[in-house]
């Protein structure tokens, strides 16, 4: 397992200097976009090493107790093998045999927010900005914990100190643009991208940046200055073929995205873009055919949507034709497994798809015709009986998703449950008052009203145990 220094490719004796040129080098070519492990790492052992403190107390780590340098590495591996649980468990318990290692808490504290424990991780962070008041790192993930919370106010302005002690980091600036969105800022979002910018730093850095500010201005509608910032990141490409197909990868990303907002003249202007740096490339390829298809068929298949006379079966076979894969979230699933599930339910039932199906070919005759095949089988009785046949050999494979979608049924229904039973008690406690109001009146005696020891908590309020989840779904489950 690399340690802090192999990671960012230095030396155990590497100046501050060296720390930060190590870091650009390796942050635009892991891009946290499309390598976000080794982004997140780097990033980490950035952080750590640029701080005094922290780079001395990581530096003496093989010095502490045998306990507490066994549980740290301990720490790790569970961490590399994604083990977050244990991994919380480990370092809190090195906390509790020495409590004064910041190094060590940092660690919990991005532990608890890779673990969506904001909570925990706020007040974990809040403590260590206040022992550590210059230390850019620890404001940027009380950020974090803030983001990751909801509170973006609170968040922009953890980013905004951590900027000002950390001007070369550039996921700091990143992260205080995305929070200033998230809180509707969008001209101070603007201005923090252009401050970024003009930081002098290493092209790699800044194409980042522009990446960002690219996907703002579309998302704002501003196409023109869209197309500077697209403009510049062709112009700082030309470097090397590193920087082209990491432009053209992260186009075709953005364009995704784009794509998956239902805006499909953006993505497919991206990926326009990414096909004239990468022209051969098979992914981009493939990319365009789906955004030509979307692009060709979208408007038809909202209206077909909201046509009541199309079954929802019919719907989901022709969405799966005209959606983009990334679009459909279906697991572990693939496409043709709920084409076929759904082909299967039309043929058990033809009679009663009948009507719709002719509906579809009449009024949507475009959108008919991508399923035409099958529809034709469907209404031939012979044909309809030998696709019946092989469906019912192939149905053992769709057990589990069939389980998974009984599952998520059933744990809706168990919360619309929880909701009525709690209406239900809130009732019965105002009528309990109510009647222990009237035995007062009727007694005209004091008595002592019972005081809870703790306050009550709502299955819909955060849980008390600082995870920042509803209490229904931690500690309430």
């Amino acid at each position: 397992m690399k340690n802090l220094y192999e990671v960012l490719e230095i030396t155990p004796q590497a100046s501050k200097e060296e720390i930060k040129k190590a870091y650009f080098k390796l942050a635009d070519k892991y891009s946290v976009d499309r390598y976000e492990v080794e982004a997140t790492k780097i990033r980490e052992a950035y952080e750590t090493l640029i701080n005094d403190k922290t780079r001395e107390q990581y530096d003496s780590i093989s010095s502490l107790s045998n306990s507490i340098n066994d549980n740290y590495n301990k720490a790790l591996v569970l961490l590399e093998q994604g083990d977050l649980k244990s991994a919380i468990k480990t370092l809190e318990s090195i906390l509790k045999e020495d409590s004064n290692l910041i190094f060590i808490k940092s660690i919990l504290g991005q532990c608890y927010i890779k673990n969506n424990n904001s909570g925990k991780a706020i007040k974990l962070f809040e403590e260590l900005v206040q022992a550590d008041q210059n230390n850019a790192a620890f404001e940027g993930y009380l950020g974090d914990a803030y983001f990751l919370r909801g509170w973006q106010k609170k968040a922009v302005t953890a980013y905004t100190r951590a900027v000002e002690l950390d001007q070369d980091n550039v996921s700091l600036w990143l992260s205080l643009s995305d929070a200033n969105v998230l809180a509707g800022n969008y001209e101070e979002s603007k201005v923090i991208l252009e401050k970024a910018l003009s930081i002098e730093r290493d092209y790699r850095a800044n194409s980042i940046i522009h990446l960002r500010f690219m996907t703002l201005e579309l998302s704002l509608g501003n196409d023109i200055e869209a197309d500077f910032h697209l403009n510049k990141l062709i112009e700082l490409s030309k470097t090397d073929d590193e920087a082209k197909n990491n432009l053209a990868w992260d186009l075709s990303n953005v364009s995704t995205y784009f794509l998956n907002l239902g805006v499909g003249s953006i993505a497919g202007k991206l990926n326009t873009a990414a096909l004239s740096i990468l022209p051969n490339d098979e992914k981009l390829s493939k990319e365009k055919a789906d955004i030509d298809k979307f692009n060709q068929n979208f408007d038809l298949f909202q209206e077909l949507m909201n046509d009541k006379n199309i079954k929802q079966e019919i719907e989901i076979l022709i969405g799966l034709k005209v959606l983009p894969d990334s679009m459909l979230d279906a697991g572990e699933t693939t496409k043709e497994d709920m084409a076929s599930l759904n082909e299967y339910q039309i043929l058990l039932n033809y009679e009663d798809f009948k009507s719709s199906i002719k509906h579809l070919k009449d009024k949507y005759s475009e959108l008919y015709a991508l399923k035409a095949d099958f529809f034709e089988k469907a209404s031939n009785s012979s044909e309809k009986k030998s696709l019946l046949e092989q469906y019912e050999k192939d149905l053992a494979k769709y057990t589990s998703f069939l389980d998974d979608l009984v599952d998520n049924e059933v744990q809706a229904a168990d919360e619309e449950v929880a909701v009525a039973l709690d209406e239900i008690v809130e009732e019965a406690k105002t009528e309990e008052r109510e009647v222990l109001f009237r035995n007062y009146d009727e007694k005209n005696e004091p008595s002592t009203p019972y005081v809870r020891e703790e306050p009550r908590i709502g299955r819909n309020e955060p849980c008390i145990c600082g995870s920042g989840k509803k209490y229904k779904k931690c500690c309430g489950k």
